[in-house]
């Protein structure tokens, strides 16, 4: 029993069954279009609170100069700011999700079936999902600790700093948006950025029928595979973790691959960003 589970898991790294079709429906040019006009769309969702914010400042400044100085005293500057990043982002990310469903939509399909947000190759298992999201995590975790043992650098995150200056209630809103940022990240990243340059590659196959077909398809894999983790990399502004960040990317490219659900590299990337939060509070 123990031999054969082995076995299994041993095709399953060198022969990995595909359950992700190459079949999205942007291409890269279009993908980044879209991605910038719903980052236009992220930046006027966040114009609302900010003005509002803008707005009391100066009132209070004006005409009520004890409330500022209370409101913004030290004890209470992080949780205002805390309360003030979670509003804007929610306002934001919300406007942008909005602008690309409308933009899926035009094109005759749903979120879901655009982004594979589903659990149909797990039989409607959500106890399964879970154990393909802990099992990518726990691959990213183990080349991540490699890669720092070969490459040893130093991840510097003025978030990261910024969240554990924080204390009580302020703290844990920030670690909240640090935990549920890797739904923004993935759908980003694997879902349009991986699924647009992996489709664009496979339209450039020949016939399967042709010799070496198959490898040509690997070949192609890995190259989107690469492609978006180098971006999902670059966009962290951390050369000196950029290896880091790119294996993971890859990671969790592979995970959405193999599985067929961004579920499973958003499980994977929750539970990262959730035990740093969680190493971090046991530190401070």
């Amino acid at each position: 029993m123990f031999t054969n589970t082995l076995w299994k898991c041993w095709l399953a790294v060198v022969n990995p069954q595909v359950r992700l079709p190459a079949d999205f429906p942007f291409s890269p040019k279009s993908s980044g279009k879209l991605y910038l006009k719903s980052l236009a769309c992220y930046i006027l969702g966040t114009v609302i609170p900010l003005g509002f914010f803008v707005a009391f400042t100066w009132y209070i400044d004006r005409y009520d100069p004890q409330l500022e100085m209370w409101l913004f005293a030290e004890s209470r500057f992080y949780f205002v700011l805390a309360a003030f990043s979670a509003l804007t982002f929610l306002t934001g990310f919300g406007a942008q999700l909005l602008y690309i469903r409308a933009q899926i939509h035009k094109q005759g399909k749903t979120v879901r079936d655009v982004l594979s947000l589903n659990r149909k190759h797990f039989g409607g298992s959500t106890l399964k999902l879970i154990g393909w999201g802990v099992a990518t995590f726990l691959v990213a975790a183990i080349l991540q600790q490699g890669i720092g043992a070969v490459w040893p650098f130093q991840l510097a995150d003025p978030t990261a700093d910024l969240i554990n200056k924080m204390h009580g209630f302020s703290f844990a809103i920030m670690a909240l948006l640090a935990v549920t940022a890797p739904i923004f990240e993935e759908v980003v990243f694997r879902g349009f950025v991986y699924g647009s340059i992996r489709t664009s590659l496979h339209k450039k196959l020949p016939p399967p029928s042709t010799p070496g077909y198959g490898k040509m398809v690997r070949r192609y894999d890995l190259i989107a595979c690469f492609a978006s983790a180098l971006m999902f990399g670059l966009v962290h502004m951390n050369l000196a973790g950029l290896p880091l960040y790119v294996v993971t990317g890859m990671v969790f490219a592979e995970a959405y691959r193999r599985s067929g659900s961004l579920y499973v590299p958003i499980i994977g990337h929750f539970i990262n960003n959730g035990l740093l939060m969680l190493l971090m509070m046991v530190l401070k």
